[in-house]
């Protein structure tokens, strides 16, 4: 997958970090912390995890992380353009500001399994790493922030990046939702 897909998928995220800039200087609206935490993690990922340590690259679950991934753009893009031709597409909408309920949580699944395979790997070479005694007098290990990051904040995140879709879609489809239960 990674031979096949690793290059688009590597320019159409670093692409994907202009919906950062755009919200920056207003051309877009949405919330900065929640795009910049999804994007900002997925070049993390990309760049730091996947791209750097070839041994990863050959793993299964990067097919699953880059299907998912896909799987949440294919639905948001088309709904995007179809808001900015002024054309209402109700099924889109519902599917856009629903499919995150699956998707999102295959999505944090597949991201923590990709962090969690390559410690090893980071721990073997030692890269990203700054040990003692050094002109700094500093020690850095990604191997720690990243143990710290499952164990501490993967669920926090999880839960602020679903909290804020979760708002988004009751203000989307709220009234609709529950005019439809009732």
């Amino acid at each position: 997958t990674y031979e096949t897909l690793g290059s688009v998928i590597r320019y159409l995220h670093v692409l994907q970090f202009s919906e950062v800039l755009l919200i920056l200087i207003g051309w877009r609206t949405g919330g900065l912390v929640p795009c910049l935490v999804q994007v900002g993690g997925r070049l993390v990922i990309i760049f730091l995890l996947i791209d750097s340590e070839p041994r990863i690259q050959k793993e299964s679950i990067i097919f699953f992380l880059y299907m998912v991934w896909s799987l949440v753009e294919i639905i948001r893009y088309p709904y995007y353009i179809t808001q900015i031709c002024k054309i209402d597409v109700s099924f889109l909408t519902w599917l856009r500001y629903t499919i995150w309920i699956v998707l999102y949580p295959m999505g944090f699944t597949t991201e923590a399994t990709v962090v969690y395979k390559s410690i090893p790997f980071l721990e073997d070479t030692g890269r990203y790493s700054i040990s003692l005694p050094n002109a700094y007098n500093m020690s850095f290990s990604l191997v720690n922030v990243l143990r710290v990051f499952l164990l501490v904040f993967i669920f926090p995140t999880a839960v602020f990046l679903m909290t804020h879709m979760y708002k988004a879609r009751v203000k989307k489809l709220g009234s609709k939702v529950n005019k439809k239960v009732m």
